[in-house]
């Protein structure tokens, strides 16, 4: 992943322009896991730096 042509992948296809490190997906994982998700149901949590919405 940390070859000049992933880099150069992030930066045209992804909008945060890298990938994702180890522990981002951490906040997402424990909120859905908390009592502040309970009204949340059959939603998709994308954690991908804005790939979904290009």
């Amino acid at each position: 992943m940390n070859s000049d042509f992933f880099q150069a992948n992030a930066k045209t296809m992804i909008p945060e322009e890298r990938y994702g490190n180890e522990g981002e997906l951490d906040s997402a994982a424990i909120f859905l896991a908390s009592p502040y998700s309970s009204y949340v149901t059959g939603v998709n949590l994308a954690v991908d730096g804005g790939y979904t919405c290009m």
